[in-house]
């Protein structure tokens, strides 16, 4: 993969990407990570012709890390992937998103779907699932609240890292996540994507039935949950389907929450299937 800067709406975004002609297909990490999380799947997409744009998120790995929380919120960088796309000079592309990069492929499929040929959700389903919500899924979403307090950071730096570890220790790359995480300040800058974007909120939101009234999903989407997830249950992702107009595909694997990096080649024979079944 090709390593090169871009200036998007006003900060220097870091891209992987390759040299092939083929459909784009657009690939959005999530926490804690950076786009080398989807090498394999960027493998698997190159040899298939695909051309495959990957950035770092803001606040994450080597893309500017700006200082106005505001700009961290998901319109905003779902905005960012747009111009992403119009930089490439394409007008349709596949989105393949993970975690908090989901979140923002969700926010691309309702700000923009004539721009998306399919969409791909790993381990977060539609907002509309949140309405049913349940206390235990409340119970497994205790870190969203952590990640709120004044004193996350020395939270979750406390006790060599404690929290931190416990929170990462699923990860395959977990000693890579953990000491990029614990380099300078980059876990206090990774964090503004969760001041600007309160998942607390989210949750009273969708509870409250705000999402209730979202249209149905337009462009085809598929959806793919480890199913050893600590962070997300199943039922969210299962659901989604409940608000899909166009075609929706759900896949349960094995592994847990980074599906791309416990079963890559489930997951590259699952995205090559779904990406050729969405031309």
């Amino acid at each position: 993969m090709k390593e090169t800067r871009i200036d998007i709406n006003g900060i220097d975004y870091f891209i992987r990407q390759n040299n092939n002609d083929g459909p784009l297909v657009l690939m959005i990490h999530g926490w804690p990570d950076d786009s080398t999380m989807w090498r394999h799947q960027a493998e698997a997409l190159t040899k298939a012709g695909y051309k495959v744009v990957a950035p770092d998120i803001p606040g994450f790995g080597l893309s500017g890390k700006p200082v106005n929380v505001e700009r961290y919120k998901v319109e905003r960088l779902a905005e960012d992937m747009f111009g992403i796309l119009d930089h490439y000079g394409v007008d349709k592309a596949h989105v393949v998103a993970h975690d908090y990069g989901a979140v923002t492929g969700w926010t691309m499929v309702y700000g923009n779907p004539d721009r998306l040929l399919s969409y791909t959700a790993g381990s977060v389903g539609h907002f509309g699932t949140a309405a049913d919500t349940t206390l235990a899924e409340m119970e497994r979403h205790w870190y969203f609240f952590a990640y709120q307090l004044s004193c996350n950071s020395q939270l979750f730096r406390a006790g060599n890292s404690r929290l931190l570890r416990y929170l990462t220790e699923t990860h395959p790359d977990q000693d890579k996540v953990l000491n990029w995480m614990l380099e300078g300040d980059n876990l206090e800058q990774a964090w503004r994507w969760d001041r600007a974007n309160s998942v607390g909120d989210l949750l009273v939101e969708g509870i409250s039935g705000v999402y209730a009234d979202l249209p149905p999903v337009t462009v085809p989407t598929m959806g793919i949950y480890g199913e050893d997830d600590y962070f997300l249950s199943e039922r969210q992702m299962k659901e989604t389907g409940k608000f899909m107009a166009a075609q929706w595909r759900y896949e349960k694997i094995e592994g847990g929450h980074w599906s791309m990096l416990h079963q890559p080649s489930k997951t590259n024979a699952l995205l090559l299937d779904w990406l050729q079944s969405c031309k």
